[in-house]
């Protein structure tokens, strides 16, 4: 009789004993599996990997195929492709004129860490400060110093955006002015006074890319 209640005895502490080991596993199982699973990421020819572990920056992978144990490894990809950001936007002048612009900036990716680090490769970010830069160039501009030309523009913007992505990892490769243009036509005009029709209306000021000089390095 004795041993019969201590074999039921036993069986209770076994039973108790597994649901205790089902918590515990359901508790940390998952995490000791994603700490000592092994797992493969594959760098694109176009990108760079940034190998973090633990949150830390590691190195600079190249392209290929790679394999870390857990979770403690994580890869980020940066497209080391030439960078667009184009911006199409509504001008003021300082004589309160206003303009619309088109225009993209190019540019490489020189430090792809940096650039993570400094951007988060977030191209929203990046283009809002170029379009802050652009409007800094034109407040300072009348309607009158645009019609001399568009050359002195571009170097205007192009020394601003060289210099702001210095020390981001993005080096500056050129500006393109694609087109300059009035929302309302006539509001760039002067009239001459040879004019027949005091209605007639100006011509507005269109800048053609192919007139703008190559970039100066």
């Amino acid at each position: 009789m004795g041993a019969v209640v201590g074999f039921l005895v036993g069986l209770v502490w076994l039973w108790v004993i597994i649901r205790i080991a089902l918590w515990v596993w359901r508790m940390v199982g998952p995490a000791l599996m994603a700490r000592f699973s092994r797992r493969a990421v594959t760098v694109e020819a176009t990108d760079a990997g940034l190998l973090y572990c633990d949150g830390v920056f590691q190195r600079v992978l190249s392209p290929g195929s790679y394999r870390f144990w857990g979770a403690r490894n994580v890869v980020h990809c940066v497209d080391m492709r030439p960078w667009q950001f184009h911006s199409e936007q509504v001008l003021q002048t300082q004589d309160h004129g206003q303009i619309v612009m088109i225009g993209t900036l190019i540019a490489s990716v020189t430090d792809p860490h940096l650039f993570y680090e400094s951007h988060q490769a977030h191209r929203d970010a990046i283009l809002s400060w170029m379009r802050s830069q652009i409007r800094e160039v034109f407040a300072i501009l009348t309607l009158q110093d645009i019609r001399k030309g568009a050359w002195p523009i571009v170097e205007s913007i192009q020394g601003r955006l060289t210099d702001g992505l210095a020390g981001s990892g993005l080096a500056f490769v050129r500006f393109d002015l694609e087109e300059l243009r009035l929302p309302v036509p006539d509001r760039l005009f002067i009239a001459d006074d040879d004019s027949a029709d005091a209605g007639e209306e100006g011509q507005a000021v269109d800048f053609d890319p192919d007139d703008v000089p190559p970039v100066r390095h």
